[in-house]
């Protein structure tokens, strides 16, 4: 992806967050500030309210090729915050593994990344 294109990509993820279309999060390390992922929240296909009063979330996400050990963690964290805190009634958000006896301890507790409700700041 070029600069200009990058920026234009960015400018539209802004343009939905504030109009409330869609919401994309940077994830930053816990350690450094860097970014090491990003989290996208929109609708199913792109497409506005069901008209049924139902809230869909589709949600995607990535990690850098350096940190893909914590693409199972960001999953995870960000799961459980949509289900605890956003008034989605389905969210799709495709699975992936983590094992649990390598992980006993949330990521957060190991130094790998903030707590959940911190993980994710705003994209500009």
């Amino acid at each position: 992806m070029s600069l200009d294109d990058n920026l234009r990509d960015l400018e539209q993820h802004a343009r939905d967050f504030a109009g409330r279309r869609g919401f994309t999060y940077t994830v930053l390390s816990a350690g450094t500030g860097d970014v090491i992922g990003c989290v996208y929240i929109y609708p199913p296909g792109g497409q506005e309210p069901d008209g049924t009063g139902r809230l869909h979330a589709t949600v995607r996400s990535w990690v850098r090729a350096d940190r893909a050990a914590l693409d199972p963690v960001l999953h995870d964290a960000v799961r459980a915050w949509l289900e605890r805190d956003w008034p989605f009634d389905s969210i799709e958000y495709a699975p992936r593994t983590l094992n649990r006896s390598a992980h006993s301890r949330p990521a957060h507790r190991r130094g790998l990344m903030k707590a959940p409700r911190h993980i994710l700041a705003a994209s500009r």
